[in-house]
C-alpha cells in the first residue's frame, strides 16, 4: 500500500526517531538482524588478499602523492569516485585491506537498509523482509561489498535512484528531483555505465 508508510511531518523528530516510529516491533528486530548477518558474512572477506583491480587502486591512487594527477592517468579504469573514497579511508585509517574495502562495506550495508525502506514503502513488510534477506545473504553482494571497487555503491545508488523516481511519480517535488539528479550523477562517477 503506497500510503501506509508514515511520512516525516514533525520537524522535531530526528532521523533515528523517525525510523523507530516507522518500524513495527518485529521489524525493529528483523532489519538489524539481517544487517548483522550480512556483516558477519562480510568480515572474513575483508582480509583476503587484493585482486588485480584492487592492487591497481592501491598502487595508482591510494599511495599516489597526487590523487588528482592519478585520476587523469591513462590506466584509470571506469570508476572515479571509489578511488577517492579509498584514498580518504586509507589516509584516515592507514593503508590496509580493511581501510581500502571499508567504503564498499558501508555502501553494501547501506543498500540493505535502503532496500528495506523502498520495499516497505512500495510493496509490503513481507516483500521487504524477503528482498533484504536475499540481498544480505547473496554471495555476489557479499563479494562486491568486500571488494575495493564501486559496485556496492552502484547497488546503493540504484536503489536510491529507483526510490526517488517512484517518489517523484507519487508527488512532484523540486527537492526530490534534485536528489534524483545528484544520485544519478554520483552513480555515473562510481561507474561510467551507471
Amino acid at each position: 500500500d503506497l500510503h501506509s508508510f508514515p511520512t516525516r511531518r514533525s520537524s522535531d523528530l530526528t532521523m533515528g526517531q523517525f525510523i523507530l516510529k516507522t518500524l513495527n516491533r518485529l521489524e525493529k528486530f528483523q532489519l538489524p538482524a539481517l544487517i548483522l548477518i550480512s556483516l558477519i558474512l562480510c568480515i572474513p572477506q575483508m582480509n583476503r588478499g587484493f585482486f588485480y583491480d584492487e592492487l591497481n587502486t592501491v598502487y595508482y591512487f591510494v599511495q599516489s602523492p597526487n590523487l588528482l594527477a592519478s585520476l587523469n592517468d591513462i590506466l584509470f579504469a571506469n570508476q572515479l569516485a571509489y578511488p577517492i573514497l579509498a584514498y580518504g579511508s586509507c589516509h584516515l585509517l592507514g593503508v590496509s585491506e580493511w581501510a581500502l574495502r571499508l567504503p564498499a562495506l558501508l555502501f553494501g550495508l547501506g543498500s540493505i537498509v535502503l532496500l528495506w525502506f523502498f520495499c516497505r514503502k512500495y510493496f509490503s513488510k513481507m516483500t521487504a523482509f524477503l528482498a533484504v534477506s536475499f540481498l544480505s545473504l547473496s554471495p555476489t553482494h557479499i563479494i562486491w561489498s568486500t571488494s575495493a571497487r564501486g559496485y556496492s555503491a552502484i547497488v546503493f545508488l540504484s536503489i536510491a535512484s529507483t526510490y526517488l523516481y517512484f517518489s517523484l511519480l507519487e508527488k512532484t517535488s523540486l527537492r526530490t528531483s534534485l536528489l534524483l539528479i545528484i544520485t544519478n550523477v554520483a552513480g555515473f562517477f562510481f561507474h561510467l555505465f551507471f
